[in-house]
């Protein structure tokens, strides 16, 4: 479940201006992933090593930075995942069971510790600047315990319209936000999660 949840999450070539003007590629990732809050629907497609599709989900996500996500998935199954600052709650509510990790762990390496702000998720990967039709970011893999080998994170007028995600297996996920919303108002208790009475709570370990 944990290398699920890492794979949804959440499962986020910089123009030059931008790039001259930025310290390091990090530096200039990290200023435009830098949003107090924002909601979007999202696509999310994975395919296998042959570029096969294995599935397609579509759903929504709030971001309140540097923390808190609430991520939605409505078709073809429903899930939602949580996290309230110390634990992640992953919810599937076709099969009424909750699985709850703590959030500092569930996160690391993965591009939903860099939608919520922390620049710590950097340490692992070489952030290059890529050739694309928009505005791209790689990030490379530097350490073998990383859940992916590579990521790159596509921009449009600065704001984040994709993710695209290669694991240790070659299996590729690619997450597309649509609608995205910058001026919507959220705050923490937006993120509160009280499980429904009568469904199973894991605690993972």
């Amino acid at each position: 479940m944990l290398s699920l949840l890492k794979k949804i999450l959440f499962t986020l070539v910089l123009g030059t201006s931008l790039a001259q003007a930025a310290p390091d590629n990090k530096t200039a990732l990290l200023s435009l992933l830098k949003t107090s809050q924002f909601s979007a629907d999202f696509e999310q497609e994975i395919s296998d090593s042959d570029g096969k599709l294995l599935e397609r989900s579509q759903g929504h996500l709030n971001v309140l930075q540097p923390t808190y996500f609430d991520w939605r998935v409505e078709n073809p199954y429903r899930q939602q995942i949580v996290n309230d600052g110390t634990y992640i709650w992953s919810y599937d509510l076709d099969f009424s069971q909750i699985t709850q990790f703590h959030a500092s762990q569930s996160l690391q390496d993965t591009p939903a510790q860099l939608l919520t702000g922390d620049p710590t998720a950097l340490k692992n990967y070489e952030v290059q600047l890529a050739s694309c039709d928009e505005e791209c970011f790689d990030l490379i893999a530097t350490a073998e315990e990383t859940p992916f080998r590579k990521l790159q994170f596509i921009f449009k007028k600065g704001d984040l319209i994709a993710i695209e995600m290669t694991d240790n297996l070659n299996q590729q996920s690619r997450l597309t936000f649509l609608n995205r919303n910058k001026n919507i108002q959220l705050k923490r208790s937006d993120f509160k999660f009280t499980p429904p009475k009568g469904v199973d709570v894991i605690a993972a370990k």
